[in-house]
């Protein structure tokens, strides 16, 4: 074995040591985490035995449906096919990454390392995901335009004074006539 081998495989082997270490520390907080909150945990696991299945299968199939929907988003910003279980597994993980960080950048991060793994250039794999989101935008305030009139009172709109719209929509005007 020559001496670049041998630094290569220390160092590989030091990897793997800081690995394990970082994977043992988040479980031994887990472990904590379960043991200070173990009243929680038995009343939260009590209420899901005595729920009504019906309704938990419900549940999971909605659950599945949003991960699939989410799936086909993605495929639809990438012009390269990308493969459909690992890119439906992708969205469940980026489900639940948006649980621990905040303001999805959980999700963000998952699905911008999935796109780039599956070979697409950074600037594009994050023009995916601006595509993305910008149509998720869309589309909910299509729902919000959609159902507003539909449900009246539902939808309770913060009183503001006319100065402070006059200023926000003078700002957006102003931000859109120098960005373009």
């Amino acid at each position: 074995m020559t001496s670049s081998a041998g630094f290569t495989a220390s160092l590989g082997r030091r990897r793997a040591y800081w690995q394990a270490g970082v994977c043992l520390a988040v479980l031994l907080g887990a472990v904590y985490l379960a043991r200070s909150h173990w009243p929680a945990l038995e009343s939260g696991a009590g209420r899901l035995a005595v729920a009504d299945q019906g309704w938990l299968l419900t549940g999971a199939v909605a659950a599945a449906g949003t991960w699939a929907a989410s799936a086909l988003a993605q495929q639809g910003a990438v012009v390269r096919r990308l493969p459909g279980a690992r890119l439906t597994a992708t969205q469940f993980a980026a489900s639940a990454a948006n649980h621990l960080l905040p303001a999805g950048l959980g999700a963000g991060a998952v699905n911008l390392r999935f796109l780039m793994r599956c070979g697409l250039p950074p600037g594009r794999a994050a023009g995916a995901l601006a595509v993305k989101a910008a149509s998720g935008a869309v589309v909910r305030l299509a729902l919000l335009a959609l159902l507003a009139p539909v449900c009246p009172g539902l939808l309770r709109l913060p009183r503001v004074s006319p100065l402070v719209v006059a200023a926000v929509l003078t700002a957006a005007g102003l931000a859109a006539v120098l960005l373009a």
